[in-house]
């Protein structure tokens, strides 16, 4: 297993596998879950003012719980040349990545 280099590209990559997959998820979870309590309330003659604040830190949750398992699905995600990796540091220590292609020798450059 040789280690990658940590790049602005790399960071970007699980960022939007994570944002989009969490944006999208909270806009249809949202839209889902407001029509139905809106039907629900209407339908029963609610009035929905002292509901707002408890919709609100519920809809907190949700999208917290939600925004969470979309980072694990891009922590677990196989990228175009790399994949994310937790290491134990009780393991052996991984080559660190550098952008030269080989090291030079203990008797000098060759």
């Amino acid at each position: 297993m040789e280690a990658v280099e940590l790049s602005w590209g790399n960071v970007l990559k699980i960022w939007w596998a994570w944002a989009w997959r969490s944006m999208l998820g909270a806009l249809v979870i949202g839209f889902f879950l407001g029509f139905m309590a809106g039907f629900i309330g209407a339908a029963l003659k609610y009035d929905s003012k002292p509901f707002i604040v408890p919709a609100n830190i519920l809809g907190f949750f949700i999208g917290l719980g939600w925004s969470i398992c979309c980072l694990r699905w891009a922590l677990k995600k196989t990228y175009r040349n790399f994949r994310v990796a937790l290491i134990s540091e009780q393991s052996a220590p991984l080559p660190q990545a550098t952008n030269e292609s080989r090291q030079p020798s203990e008797s000098g450059p060759v």
